[in-house]
């Protein structure tokens, strides 16, 4: 699973967390600020991948057989549960 999978919804949970609690607990001023930011940036963040995002379909739609021969023996894909098959192929070094 890529970072940006799971990042947005988590700094929604923390928000949602803090929220719920009491006001006279002790919450961590800059950790709410810091959720907050990160939800404020999300739609700018999926307008800037979403380029990558179309660049890397159109390499791999273009792709020619062989490319990348020998990415299977190396990858963790399909071996890992969470490791995701993405374009260009993620060598392990």
């Amino acid at each position: 699973m890529r970072y940006t999978d799971w990042f947005f919804d988590f700094a929604r949970e923390v928000v949602t967390a803090i929220e719920k609690l009491p006001p006279t607990s002790y919450v961590s001023k800059t950790k709410l600020a810091a959720a907050t930011q990160v939800i404020e940036i999300e739609e700018k963040f999926k307008e800037r991948v979403a380029d990558c995002k179309q660049q890397d379909e159109r390499a791999k739609s273009e792709a020619k057989e062989g490319d990348y021969s020998g990415y299977q023996d190396i990858s963790l894909v399909n071996i890992v549960e969470g490791i995701i098959d993405h374009y260009p192929p993620a060598y392990i070094v």
